[in-house]
C-alpha cells in the first residue's frame, strides 16, 4: 500500500463505479500528457527538460511562467496530501509502542481540531514531514535516491 490517501478514501466512502471511472480516465489522460510529451522532445531534440523548458523553447516566456506556475501549484497540492496521509501512517505506527498509545493528541498527525464545520482541520505533523523531505531532496540525488529506495522498499514489503 502506497502513500496515496486520495484513492483510499474515496473508495471507502463511494462504492460506485464512478470513482473507478474517474481514476481511468485520470490515467488516460496522463497517458496523452506523456504522449504529447514524447511528441514535442521529437520535434525539438535539442531541448532537454520538463514542461517548461519545452514550453520556453516552443512558444514564450510568459508562457513558460505560466506553465511552471502551474507545476509549483500542482505540486504543492500532491505534496501535501501526500504529507497529510503520510502523518496519519506516522501516528498509525507510534501507537503500536505502548508508550504513545493513547499520548498522541488528535491534532499532532490526524488532523482532529476541526475548523469551519468539517471543511478544515489541523495537521502539524504534515508540514513537518514536508519540511525533512525537502531538505533530503536539497541535499543531493544521491540521498534522496537512498530515501526513495528505502521508501519502495517498505512499500513493497
Amino acid at each position: 500500500m502506497g502513500f496515496c490517501p486520495v484513492g483510499l478514501t474515496c473508495s471507502s466512502y463511494f462504492h460506485d463505479a464512478g470513482v473507478t471511472i474517474s481514476f481511468v480516465l485520470a490515467g488516460e489522460s496522463c497517458v496523452l500528457n506523456g504522449l504529447c510529451y514524447a511528441e514535442l522532445a521529437s520535434r525539438l531534440p535539442a531541448v532537454s527538460g520538463g514542461a517548461y523548458s519545452y514550453t520556453y523553447t516552443a512558444s514564450n516566456e510568459l508562457t513558460a511562467f505560466l506553465v511552471f506556475a502551474q507545476l509549483m501549484l500542482d505540486y504543492n497540492i500532491g505534496e501535501a496530501s501526500i504529507a497529510r496521509g503520510l502523518a496519519n501512517y506516522l501516528v498509525t505506527l507510534l501507537e503500536l509502542f505502548p508508550f504513545f498509545k493513547d499520548n498522541i493528541p488528535s491534532w499532532i498527525g490526524r488532523g482532529g481540531q476541526k475548523f469551519l464545520g468539517e471543511n478544515m482541520s489541523i495537521n502539524l505533523l504534515a508540514p513537518i514531514i514536508l519540511l525533512v523531505l525537502t531538505v533530503i531532496l536539497c541535499l543531493g540525488v544521491k540521498e534522496s535516491s537512498a530515501v526513495n529506495s528505502i521508501m519502495t522498499a517498505k512499500g513493497t514489503v
